[in-house]
């Protein structure tokens, strides 16, 4: 299940980088070498010094490119086990996700309520639209009240009247 593309591909950039390190620490150690090389051929007075140390130092730098190499080769095997571990977690990952998704909607297609629930369902829709429409109803009421609406307009009634009488009784 897991693609090999993209892990032939990891490991064509570890051969790579391995590669390029190797010649890296090779012209480093040549380097070292011819160093050492000419360093013991002056004819300085201290060289006769360290001349029996001479093959020490080229075991060392031979040693130390070793020890540079083998760290490095591990360092990058590291890296690449883990790049490789975590492209197999994400392709788990959504093997997993798409294998529940199947699974719920096939689950979601086949769900078919009880007429048990079904009615349940019903009288549970119902009684709230009955309770929402029993609340619209009393506001409505409420607000088209004509006892209401009477004392509120009581004062503005009984002004008019009076004015119409004292009109009518003046005339």
């Amino acid at each position: 299940m897991t693609d090999q593309h993209p892990q032939r591909f990891i490991r064509d950039v570890l051969q790579n980088l391995m590669r390029e390190a190797s010649e890296k620490l090779a012209e480093g150690e040549k380097e070292i070498q011819d160093n050492l090389v000419k360093y013991f051929e002056k004819q300085d007075g201290h060289v006769n010094l360290v001349e029996k140390y001479k093959e020490d130092f080229v075991s060392s730098a031979k040693t130390l490119r070793r020890e540079t190499e083998n760290t490095v080769k591990n360092k990058l095997q590291e890296a690449v086990e883990i790049k490789e571990g975590m492209t197999e977690l994400d392709n788990i990952k959504s093997s997993q996700a798409s294998t529940m998704e199947k699974k719920i909607l096939t689950l979601l297609q086949n769900f078919k309520a009880s007429e048990e629930c079904e009615v349940s369902l019903k009288q549970h829709i119902c009684g709230r639209a009955a309770r929402e429409f029993q609340k619209m109803h009393n506001e409505l009421i409420e607000v088209n009240d004509p006892r209401k609406y009477l004392e509120q307009s009581k004062n503005k009634y009984l002004t008019e009247f009076r004015d119409l009488f004292l009109q009518q009784t003046s005339a």
